[in-house]
Protein backbone atom coordinates (compact mmCIF):
# COMPACT_ATOMS: atom_id res chain seq x y z
CA UNK A 1 0.00 0.00 0.00
CA UNK A 2 1.56 3.38 -0.76
CA UNK A 3 2.45 5.62 2.10
CA UNK A 4 3.02 2.36 3.93
CA UNK A 5 6.53 2.56 5.91
CA UNK A 6 9.00 -0.30 4.71
CA UNK A 7 10.59 -0.32 8.13
CA UNK A 8 8.13 -0.67 11.28
CA UNK A 9 10.20 -0.02 14.36
CA UNK A 10 7.58 -1.55 16.97
CA UNK A 11 8.91 -4.78 15.02
CA UNK A 12 12.25 -4.07 14.16
CA UNK A 13 15.67 -4.81 15.79
CA UNK A 14 19.08 -4.04 15.27
CA UNK A 15 22.01 -6.72 14.90
CA UNK A 16 24.82 -5.03 15.41
CA UNK A 17 28.30 -7.17 13.90
CA UNK A 18 31.56 -6.96 15.26
CA UNK A 19 34.25 -9.31 14.62
CA UNK A 20 37.73 -8.88 16.47
CA UNK A 21 39.47 -11.24 14.03
CA UNK A 22 41.24 -10.00 11.10
CA UNK A 23 40.68 -8.48 8.70
CA UNK A 24 39.13 -5.32 10.51
CA UNK A 25 37.75 -2.28 10.14
CA UNK A 26 39.74 0.57 11.72
CA UNK A 27 38.66 1.10 15.05
CA UNK A 28 37.49 4.82 14.36
CA UNK A 29 35.43 3.12 11.49
CA UNK A 30 34.00 0.58 13.73
CA UNK A 31 33.49 2.94 16.73
CA UNK A 32 31.74 5.54 14.73
CA UNK A 33 29.41 2.71 13.22
CA UNK A 34 28.86 1.44 16.62
CA UNK A 35 27.66 5.04 17.72
CA UNK A 36 25.23 5.42 14.78
CA UNK A 37 23.69 2.34 15.21
CA UNK A 38 23.46 3.09 18.99
CA UNK A 39 21.79 6.52 18.81
CA UNK A 40 19.27 5.34 16.05
CA UNK A 41 18.26 2.66 17.73
CA UNK A 42 17.95 4.36 21.67
CA UNK A 43 16.08 7.54 20.18
CA UNK A 44 13.40 5.18 18.11
CA UNK A 45 13.46 2.42 21.16
CA UNK A 46 14.59 -0.33 18.84
CA UNK A 47 16.50 -3.23 20.76
CA UNK A 48 20.23 -3.99 19.71
CA UNK A 49 21.21 -7.43 19.88
CA UNK A 50 25.27 -7.09 19.57
CA UNK A 51 27.12 -10.17 18.71
CA UNK A 52 31.03 -9.48 18.80
CA UNK A 53 34.33 -11.76 18.69
CA UNK A 54 34.67 -15.16 20.31
CA UNK A 55 30.58 -15.01 20.52
CA UNK A 56 30.11 -14.35 17.35
CA UNK A 57 32.46 -17.04 15.84
CA UNK A 58 31.19 -19.22 18.40
CA UNK A 59 27.42 -18.48 17.36
CA UNK A 60 28.58 -18.56 13.33
CA UNK A 61 30.10 -21.89 13.70
CA UNK A 62 27.46 -23.87 15.09
CA UNK A 63 25.09 -22.08 13.67
CA UNK A 64 23.40 -20.95 16.30
CA UNK A 65 23.19 -17.36 15.19
CA UNK A 66 19.13 -17.18 14.70
CA UNK A 67 18.19 -18.21 17.89
CA UNK A 68 20.33 -15.55 19.64
CA UNK A 69 18.47 -13.36 16.96
CA UNK A 70 15.07 -14.97 17.66
CA UNK A 71 15.41 -13.64 21.73
CA UNK A 72 15.04 -10.40 20.10
CA UNK A 73 11.53 -11.09 19.37
CA UNK A 74 11.39 -9.28 16.39
CA UNK A 75 10.50 -10.18 12.58
CA UNK A 76 12.53 -7.40 11.11
CA UNK A 77 16.18 -7.24 11.54
CA UNK A 78 18.56 -4.12 10.76
CA UNK A 79 22.46 -5.13 10.07
CA UNK A 80 24.93 -2.62 10.97
CA UNK A 81 28.68 -2.74 11.82
CA UNK A 82 30.17 -5.80 10.55
CA UNK A 83 32.31 -7.14 7.29
CA UNK A 84 29.75 -7.22 4.32
CA UNK A 85 32.10 -10.10 2.86
CA UNK A 86 31.36 -12.51 6.04
CA UNK A 87 29.58 -12.38 9.05
CA UNK A 88 26.68 -9.41 7.79
CA UNK A 89 26.34 -11.58 4.41
CA UNK A 90 26.52 -14.83 6.10
CA UNK A 91 23.64 -13.44 8.72
CA UNK A 92 21.44 -11.68 6.50
CA UNK A 93 21.03 -14.73 3.79
CA UNK A 94 20.19 -17.14 6.97
CA UNK A 95 17.55 -14.55 8.31
CA UNK A 96 16.12 -14.48 4.82
CA UNK A 97 15.94 -18.39 4.70
CA UNK A 98 14.23 -18.22 7.91
CA UNK A 99 11.50 -15.60 7.10
CA UNK A 100 12.79 -12.49 8.96
CA UNK A 101 12.46 -8.76 6.61
CA UNK A 102 16.11 -8.48 6.49
CA UNK A 103 17.90 -4.63 5.54
CA UNK A 104 21.32 -3.83 5.95
CA UNK A 105 22.72 -0.03 6.53
CA UNK A 106 25.36 -0.15 3.71
CA UNK A 107 26.62 3.06 5.08
CA UNK A 108 26.81 1.14 8.62
CA UNK A 109 28.97 -1.78 6.86
CA UNK A 110 32.44 -1.90 5.48
CA UNK A 111 34.17 -3.77 3.38
CA UNK A 112 37.86 -4.92 2.69
CA UNK A 113 37.08 -5.05 -1.35
CA UNK A 114 35.20 -2.22 -2.04
CA UNK A 115 34.62 -3.49 -6.05
CA UNK A 116 32.99 -6.23 -4.84
CA UNK A 117 30.45 -4.60 -2.70
CA UNK A 118 27.53 -5.02 -5.39
CA UNK A 119 28.08 -8.51 -5.19
CA UNK A 120 27.47 -9.08 -1.83
CA UNK A 121 24.71 -6.62 -1.68
CA UNK A 122 23.44 -8.10 -5.08
CA UNK A 123 22.80 -11.57 -3.14
CA UNK A 124 21.53 -9.70 -0.06
CA UNK A 125 18.56 -8.15 -2.57
CA UNK A 126 18.18 -11.18 -4.59
CA UNK A 127 17.36 -12.79 -1.56
CA UNK A 128 14.55 -10.03 -0.83
CA UNK A 129 16.45 -8.70 1.52
CA UNK A 130 16.50 -4.57 1.36
CA UNK A 131 19.96 -2.66 1.25
CA UNK A 132 19.67 0.70 2.35
CA UNK A 133 21.53 4.15 4.17
CA UNK A 134 21.41 5.41 7.79
CA UNK A 135 19.82 8.15 6.09
CA UNK A 136 16.93 5.60 4.82
CA UNK A 137 16.40 4.11 8.53
CA UNK A 138 15.98 7.81 9.72
CA UNK A 139 13.59 8.78 7.61
CA UNK A 140 11.45 5.67 7.87
CA UNK A 141 11.66 6.08 11.48
CA UNK A 142 10.77 9.90 11.54
CA UNK A 143 8.04 9.20 9.26
CA UNK A 144 6.34 7.04 12.01
CA UNK A 145 7.17 9.42 14.96
CA UNK A 146 4.40 11.02 16.61
CA UNK A 147 6.19 11.94 20.08
CA UNK A 148 7.76 16.12 19.45
CA UNK A 149 10.70 15.44 21.52
CA UNK A 150 11.62 11.66 19.74
CA UNK A 151 10.72 13.60 16.25
CA UNK A 152 13.46 16.20 17.38
CA UNK A 153 16.29 14.29 18.00
CA UNK A 154 15.62 11.67 15.07
CA UNK A 155 15.97 15.01 13.48
CA UNK A 156 18.98 15.92 15.25
CA UNK A 157 20.37 11.99 14.05
CA UNK A 158 18.97 13.05 9.97
CA UNK A 159 20.88 16.13 10.28
CA UNK A 160 24.25 14.59 11.27
CA UNK A 161 23.94 11.65 9.21
CA UNK A 162 23.41 14.44 5.66
CA UNK A 163 26.48 15.72 6.50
Amino acid sequence: MAGEPLLRRNVAGFVFVEDNEPPQAPKNLRNSYEAATLAIANTADIPVLQLRGADLRKLLAEEAVLSRIAELKRRVLLLAGGLLEGAVTQIALSALVEGFDVFVAADLVWTVEPGREPLFFDRITHSCGHVLTRRQVLLELLAQEKDVEKRERLQALLTGAAG
